[in-house]
């Protein structure tokens, strides 16, 4: 049986093409409806703001406390928790037919836009595409994924199709996008700074520049509504500012950037939240050193590392610990125990080193091969980093990974670089280890790490590259399990690069509010209705 398009097969970027029929999709497994669990019980809460933003358009916001406010007011056609989980939300459920590279989305029925721009319906969502087809990637964060967008049409009113170029998960990211009304977007232009509209728990009764915002509990909500019947964001950005506020009860939550937020928890008065913050720092090691080109040295060198007091140490504890580029909270890898890593272990370190041949001098304290003559060749690295400009930290990662391989026998020495030449001792591969930060992908994928302009270490490995095409062409739950736990199992084995943490930012509330589930980057408010 066919399926008759009522609108015109469109591609990003390119004109329409004449109508066509489709092979009804093949039947996939269709996800659970989210449930909230809150209840309306009167609070109000008080947050910060952007004290000068450029637009309020939800598909081009891309300043993060922005980002963070608008999750109250709209929400995304498939939602991306954060632990990476993929679920349906504005869009109830989907399938795909492999044959034609077509997805059907199903859109949830009566679900309602703010001030009484009718229920979401199938133009909006093409809308929606069609605008961000038409975005740079420097314009908006959903036009980078718009490359598998091949083409898209309506079939019924809360029905549409989209034909992939290939298959990957990204389409999952590219539809992550907040659903807006056509209606009222298509008028108002692409930017602009009027107020928000969207399907979220909240809508914005008013807009000032440099007064702030009010929002309402939507009363038509699709879910159960949270505990708040008001939130007002107050514009503030400096850090110093917010906490201020924070602390003399202007705000009852700040969003901060500032890696002493931590300083700021009391028990019984203030929680602070962590936001994983998408910068991973790790240590680069050079393949072609005879000593950290050895697979089992590297699996020491992580293995002698306690992540925890590194963070401490040089962020504050403002940071997540990770062995690898994944991180070790994504539900990949909830049920295999064995991908979450090896953990701190100096003895078993020390054992790796000591079956690698490098030997325990009992009087130095620091290990050695021998030389054919008998003498000892003593293990020396060297760490280069650059310091960062805005907070001075790489220092003191790099002294806390000293002194952590000093206790397994790896003198480290410390070596810091002008911003000009550390890039060059990178593309020269002249170095032992290299301290590197990378500011990581939305969509979980780590290739570019080994792509010929950030594979620094000259790390190789046919294999590897395939378990990357397997992440990234991976759809089902299944499939993706399958294949980051694999990749995982691979990182963790080979360490191609050794994992340190990824940065945090935080929320700073009132401890009397409870949030449950884990907040996403940019996108803190988005199980609101599960807080208490």
């Amino acid at each position: 049986m066919a399926i008759c398009l009522l609108l015109v097969f469109s591609a990003c970027g390119s004109s329409p093409q004449p109508s066509e029929e489709l092979p009804t999709p093949s039947a996939a497994k269709e996800l659970p409806m989210p449930e909230g669990t809150g209840a309306a019980g009167g609070q109000e809460l008080t947050i910060n703001m952007p004290e000068n933003p450029q637009t309020l358009n939800p598909l081009t916001a891309q300043e993060e406390n922005l980002c963070n406010v608008l999750s109250l007011v709209v929400e995304p056609a498939i939602k991306i928790e954060a632990n990476g989980e993929i679920l349906p939300s504005v869009i109830e459920n989907w399938t795909f037919d492999a044959q034609t590279m077509t997805f059907t989305f199903v859109i949830r029925k009566n679900v309602s836009f703010h001030d009484g721009k009718g229920t979401v319906g199938a133009d909006d969502l093409l809308f929606c595409i069609e605008r961000i087809c038409s975005y740079t990637e420097a314009e908006s964060p959903y036009a980078k994924y718009k490359y598998v967008v091949g083409g898209y049409a309506k079939i019924d009113d809360t029905t549409f199709t989209v034909k992939v170029t290939e298959k990957t998960k990204d389409i999952f990211y590219f539809m992550n996008f907040p659903v807006l009304p056509k209606s009222y977007y298509e008028s108002a232009g692409v930017d602009f700074l009027q107020k928000p509209v969207g399907t979220g728990p909240y809508q914005v009764d008013s807009y000032t520049k440099g007064e702030g915002m009010a929002l309402s509990l939507f009363g038509d909500w699709w879910k159960t509504p949270p505990v708040f019947t008001k939130i007002t964001a107050k514009p503030m950005d400096a850090e110093d500012s917010k906490i201020k506020g924070y602390q003399d009860g202007s705000f009852d939550a700040v969003m901060s950037a500032s890696y002493t937020a931590e300083s700021y928890a009391s028990e019984g008065k203030t929680t602070v939240h962590p936001i994983v913050y998408p910068t991973y720092h790790c240590l680069i090691p050079n393949m072609g050193d005879s000593f950290v080109g050895n697979k089992n040295v590297r699996r020491a060198i992580s293995m002698a590392l306690d992540r925890s007091k590194i963070v401490s140490a040089s962020v504050l504890g403002s940071g997540q610990a990770t062995e690898t580029p994944l991180r070790q909270d994504l539900w990949y890898f909830e049920n295999s125990s064995s991908a979450v890593g090896n953990g701190y272990n100096a003895s078993a370190a020390g054992k790796l080193l000591e079956d690698a041949g490098y030997k325990l001098d009992a009087e130095t304290g620091f290990r050695y091969s021998e030389n054919g003559n008998g003498s000892k060749n003593y293990l020396k690295v060297d760490l280069i980093f650059t310091e960062a400009k805005d907070f001075a930290y790489r220092s003191a990662v790099c002294e806390s990974v000293a002194d952590q391989l000093a206790v397994v026998g790896i003198q480290v020495n410390i070596i810091e670089k002008s911003d000009e030449d550390y890039k060059t001792a990178l593309s020269q591969r002249n170095f032992d280890l290299a301290l590197c930060s990378y500011s990581m992908k939305s969509n979980q994928e780590i290739d570019f790490l080994f792509s010929a302009e950030n594979n620094y270490g000259g790390y190789n490995s046919g294999a590897l590259q395939e378990q990357l095409g397997a992440a990234h062409s991976a759809l089902t739950e299944e499939e993706l399990q399958t294949a980051y736990t694999a990749l995982q199992k691979s990182l963790l084995e080979d360490m191609p690069n050794i994992g340190l943490f990824y940065g945090e930012h935080s929320l700073i509330m009132r401890s009397d509010i409870s949030i449950g589930k884990p907040l996403g980057y940019k996108n803190i408010f988005a199980n609101i209705n599960e807080w208490k």
